[in-house]
């Protein structure tokens, strides 16, 4: 198995619908995600803390972990580091794009 790092975007989609991961769950996470980032960062906001106690990164890593994503060690498997190569290359074309 190639490193996804290594892999072009097509062969990532490939190997995560081979997972069983659609366009339709991939865009479902994502929305999560967000909406997770949005509410750590409103709570974090509205306490007046400097540093928030719940971090984005551990929410998100939660997300990732109920989807089947993760492990309880802190370890991302290899449809999550897949998952997370695919949203950043495709956050990435965005961002050139725009």
């Amino acid at each position: 198995m190639n490193e996804p790092e290594a892999m072009s975007l097509a062969d990532i989609r490939a190997e995560l619908q081979r997972m069983g991961v659609t366009q339709r769950y991939i865009s479902f996470v994502l929305r999560e995600l967000a909406v997770i980032e949005d509410r750590v960062r409103n709570a974090a906001a509205g306490r007046g803390e400097p540093k928030p106690q719940y971090d984005v990164t551990t929410a998100h890593f939660n997300v990732l972990r109920q989807h089947g994503m993760a492990s309880r060690d802190f370890e991302l498997n290899r449809k999550g580091r897949l998952f997370v190569e695919l949203a950043n290359r495709e956050l990435e074309e965005a961002e050139q794009a725009a």
